[in-house]
């Protein structure tokens, strides 16, 4: 046995115990004598690396394993071809082999549910019936679960609930680092079956939450068309040096105009832009500017330094005059050191400078020290990590901890997932 084949078996066990495996169970599966077969000491903690990413889609297995249950039950413990490869393609989706699903997990879940309980019919009049309403529910259960592999069919009907819409949107865009692209925002409106304005007001929401704003003016009548064409950059990407200054990376919320065929859209993301020439125009002017206040300055401290040629009567009347005036020698006029010059306007044009969101103060820090000497603390009613006078990572998530080896647990939206030091997720 491998070690790929021995991390697909503890993930078989959990999903058979719905996730309920005690230490001393594993015992009786015998892996733990596989693992050290294989020189890994610590089964327990191997066991914890399989669990921890397989937490993230075990809601999602538990409502496919009611679904089974339910498809089982209406057609009286018999499930077709169709049926079980319907379930093997939504299995592996969620990471579970198709072996697995239709040699262990279906006919586990199928052994398990009760026998309904059979009624005997009336002879000569209900037989016929009951075979033609049996035939008839096991065509609309085939139906029902052949869509999914042939993209026709009842299951194209049914919705999303809200909450797992909401989970799928997250799922889906969290997979995407600092960049989402458009396409992906289109395959996403083709993946979740669920009201547009609905999803498209989650997609928008998602992307205000976490800091994300479009390369581009949106453009198109509705708020799909909008989110779907241009690409969205994270805030992080917008602080690097070197990125486009026309486009303004904080979104805005704006109200589209009312249509006669659509009426009032729903709120919008859009972005400050302007021409090239225009922004060329803006920082010609300011540099000019600069450029001409350094003169004066230049000049006027030239000026104050040069005398002008005094005229011969005015030295004559001077001349005539020092015997009446007083010899008490004048008292300079003190200047600023050019030391306290330059310092002060350092201090102007730091605080003329604008603020980084990572320079921001925080509200409340816990005590909590971290691997790198970082620090949790809140701001907004969201937490990060503050190190050395400035965010570290910034506050956007719902729970952070500190890092330990290398790794800090946060929680947001529900989710889960640890960081490295960059503050980038890591995936298992």
């Amino acid at each position: 046995m491998t070690l790929d084949e021995l991390r697909e078996r503890i993930k078989n066990e959990f999903v058979l115990h719905e996730g309920n495996v005690a230490d001393w169970q594993w015992t009786r599966t015998g892996l733990p004598a596989e693992a050290a077969e294989l020189g890994i000491p610590d089964f327990l903690r191997l066991v914890d690396d399989v669990s921890r990413p397989l937490n993230a889609q075990f809601g999602k297995i538990l409502d496919l394993q009611a679904q089974i249950r339910k498809v089982a039950t209406d057609n009286q413990k018999k499930l077709s071809d169709v049926q079980i490869g319907g379930f093997a393609l939504d299995a592996e989706r969620l990471g579970l082999s198709r072996a697995f699903v239709t040699e262990q997990w279906v006919p586990r879940l199928v052994a398990q549910l009760p026998d309904a309980p059979t009624t005997e019919s009336p002879v000569g009049s209900g037989s016929s019936g009951t075979s033609t309403a049996a035939t008839t529910t096991d065509l609309m259960g085939a139906g029902t679960l052949a869509s999914p592999v042939s993209g026709t069919g009842q299951a194209g009907t049914l919705m999303e609930t809200a909450e797992t819409m909401q989970q799928k949107v997250c799922d889906i865009l969290d997979d995407y680092k600092e960049h989402i692209p458009a396409p992906a925002i289109r395959a996403l409106f083709r993946a979740i079956n669920y009201d547009e304005k609905a999803l498209a007001d989650a997609v928008l929401a998602y992307l205000t939450a976490n800091f994300y704003a479009s390369e581009k003016e949106p453009q198109g009548s509705t708020l799909r068309e909008k989110l779907t064409s241009t690409d969205w950059r994270h805030l992080v990407w917008w602080d690097r040096a070197g990125q486009p200054t026309n486009v303004s990376p904080t979104p805005i919320p704006v109200q589209a105009s009312a249509s006669p065929a659509l009426g009032t859209l729903p709120p919008v993301v859009a972005t400050k832009s302007s021409s090239g020439w225009r922004d060329f125009l803006v920082a010609l002017l300011i540099a000019g500017g600069l450029i001409g206040f350094v003169i004066v300055l230049v000049k006027s401290n030239g000026s104050s330094k040069t005398e002008e040629p005094v005229p011969a009567e005015q030295v004559q009347r001077t001349n005539d005059e020092e015997p009446r005036k007083s010899t008490k020698p004048k008292r300079k006029k003190r200047t600023k050191p050019q030391q306290e010059v330059t310092r002060n306007n350092d201090i102007e044009a730091t605080a003329t400078a604008p603020a980084s969101p990572r320079d921001e103060p925080y509200e409340v820090m816990l005590d909590e020290v971290g691997q790198y000497g970082e620090r949790p603390a809140k701001k907004d009613g969201q937490w990060g990590l503050w190190r050395k006078g400035r965010w570290m990572i910034l506050p956007v998530y719902d729970k952070i901890d500190v890092y330990k080896e290398g790794r800090a647990r946060v929680t947001i939206n529900g989710n889960s997932y640890d960081l490295d030091r960059n503050g980038d997720r890591i995936r298992e």
